[in-house]
C-alpha cells in the first residue's frame, strides 16, 4: 500500500509529460492515493509496536542498492 501512495504521483507526472490529459491524470493519482491513504489509517494497528505495512526489495545487487519503507508503530509507554 505505501509503495502505490508514495508511486502513483510519480507515475501521474510521467504519465502527464508524455501526453496524457493533465486533469484527469492528476485527479485519478489523487484519488488513488487518497483511497490508499484512508485504507492504511483504517487498517493500521495503533496498539501494536514495530514497523507495520512493511516493503523491502533490493533495486541493485551488485552497487547494494536497497529499497525499503515501513510506517512506525512505536508506542511510548505512559504512566
Amino acid at each position: 500500500m505505501l509503495l502505490v501512495i508514495i508511486f502513483s504521483p510519480i507515475i501521474a507526472a510521467i504519465l502527464i509529460i508524455a501526453g496524457a490529459p493533465a486533469r484527469f491524470t492528476a485527479l485519478l493519482a489523487a484519488s488513488i492515493t487518497l483511497l490508499m491513504t484512508l485504507l492504511v489509517c483504517v487498517y493500521y494497528a495503533w496498539w501494536e509496536s514495530g514497523f507495520q505495512f512493511v516493503n523491502s526489495f533490493t533495486v541493485s545487487e551488485s552497487w547494494r542498492i536497497h529499497f525499503a519503507t515501513g510506517l512506525d508503530g512505536h508506542r511510548q509507554n505512559r504512566q
